[in-house]
């Protein structure tokens, strides 16, 4: 019987999920279709709750998956809708230029976000229609400038049915999104020593690594795997009294050794453990 096959590799470096938030009739659907479909409809049909899409893309040598949910602009589905803030890392306010209290309501949104998403969420204001005729213009381009400004974050104007700025806005808030997260992986990674447990993953521990090497520290090897085990030992040290130590209870000290794959590591956390095990027995 042949074995089962390998599982496959994820097809992305990077999943981020985007959110379109806006008054209804801006163009947030046709932004995202846009973008994702490369097509664009002259026909208006409300989103209902929320959709989404998905499109793929390369950043800087890297596979980003990014998932876009589109919203429904109207107070009658806002409930539904605010329940999306939370999981966004990035959030689209889209108003019209041909309609002011489209922009006036970007606070309101702002507003909102500030309510429901999360606090490191990158933000970006998007001028939509910006293809229309100048006489039909209602928000210039400084009004929208100054407003993003206000809130630091960075301002586009758009047209879906031009394509004009659309790939721009999703590659610029894509790309913010990722530097913030290699800068939080890095900062996690660095700052705390190897022997505090933790789940991270293959690619967190090579840009820990990587780092690490560049500071002239010894991300491998021996005297990594002596942290490793100098860190159980001070664990064993510090447990208290009315706590009995098992096998069963130093299993989890057994996952701790998963930043280090070397044989020597191996060697280190077992004198470390047959260490603790006898230190309280």
């Amino acid at each position: 019987m042949a074995a089962p096959p390998a599982r496959a590799r994820a097809d992305y470096d990077y999943l981020i999920k985007l959110l379109l938030i806006g008054d209804s009739g801006v163009g947030k659907s046709c932004l995202l279709l846009r973008f994702s479909d490369g097509s664009f409809t002259t026909s208006f049909i409300t989103t209902i709750g929320i959709d989404f899409k998905i499109r793929t893309i390369e950043l800087d040598g890297k596979r980003i998956k990014l998932q876009i949910w589109d919203t429904a602009g109207q107070e009658r589905f806002r409930t539904i809708t605010t329940a999306y803030y939370r999981g966004a890392m990035g959030i689209l306010l889209v108003y019209d230029v041909t309609d002011e209290s489209s922009f006036n309501n970007i606070r309101n949104w702002i507003r909102n976000i500030e309510q429901h998403a999360s606090d490191n969420v990158n933000k970006i204001l998007v001028g939509n229609k910006a293809d229309m005729d100048e006489s039909k213009r209602a928000v210039p381009t400084s009004r929208g400038q100054a407003l993003a400004d206000e809130y630091g974050i960075k301002f586009f104007e758009t047209s879906a049915k031009t394509n004009l700025n659309v790939e721009e806005v999703f590659f610029s808030v894509a790309r913010d999104i990722k530097q913030r997260l290699v800068e939080s992986d890095t900062k996690s990674e660095v700052g705390q020593p190897l022997w505090i447990g933790r789940s991270v993953s293959a690619r967190q521990i090579r840009v820990r690594e990587m780092v690490l090497r560049r500071r002239g520290h010894p991300a491998v090897g021996p005297e990594c795997c002596r942290q490793v085990a100098i860190g159980h030992w001070i664990h064993a040290l510090t447990i208290g009294k009315t706590g009995s130590l098992t096998p069963t209870s130093l299993k989890p000290e057994r996952g701790r050794i998963h930043a280090c794959s070397h044989f020597v590591a191996h060697l280190y956390i077992l004198f470390s453990l047959i260490f603790v095990y006898f230190l309280h027995s």
